[in-house]
């Protein structure tokens, strides 16, 4: 990797956080690179075989890591707040792209990478969308039995909630409360619960 330019460099990073395998638009739409230099990257990544694409598949996915090692190589060379600032881009992308509603197909990535992104988010109104979506990603996870994943986006919306939240959020925190027991009910965490 430490011979790669700097475009191919930033091809690979922000592709190690759209995870294994990826679709081009949204990496060329969340990349910071000219499109001309976004091309001369993928390129360099490509011909050195890092990033395979696939040719003729008709999935989302027609981008993928040629090993996990590389995927994880990239990843662990962002740093911290690097990797906050492109997954909150990757959520931002995937949250205009898709209108969601509680009777539409639920993406959990997008709540995922918006999560991940969380240390990013400067905006109180982001902020209270991103509680909203923890609190519908609760229930839809609990409506699966994905209890854990109930759990983990009950706790991260719960976090968002300003200092005095009983006072100002009530029903929310009422909420966001009962989703935490609920889900740690139905996976036998009872002391959590």
């Amino acid at each position: 990797l430490s011979k790669l330019t700097h475009e191919g460099i930033s091809v690979l990073k922000h592709a190690s956080c759209l995870g294994n395998s990826f679709d081009r638009t949204i990496l060329e739409n969340i990349n910071s690179l000219p499109m001309d230099l976004f091309d001369k990257g993928l390129d360099e990544v490509l011909i050195n075989g890092l990033l395979i694409r696939m040719i003729g598949v008709k999935e989302k996915s027609n981008y993928y890591f040629a090993h996990d090692r590389i995927q994880q190589a990239a990843y662990s060379g962002l740093s911290e707040e690097e990797k906050s600032q492109i997954h909150l881009r990757i959520g931002r992308w995937l949250l205009a792209q898709n209108q969601i509603d509680e009777k539409s197909e639920w993406k959990f990535d997008i709540v995922d990478h918006l999560n991940n992104g969380l240390e990013s988010i400067t905006e109180e109104r982001e902020k209270q969308l991103l509680l909203n979506l923890n609190l519908q990603a609760a229930r839809m996870a609990k409506n699966s039995a994905a209890y854990d994943f109930g759990l983990k986006y009950a706790q991260t919306g719960l976090a968002l909630l300003p200092e005095n939240h009983w006072q100002h959020s009530y029903q929310q925190s009422l909420d966001l409360y009962n989703e935490i027991a609920e889900n740690a009910f139905l996976k036998t965490d009872f002391a959590e619960a």
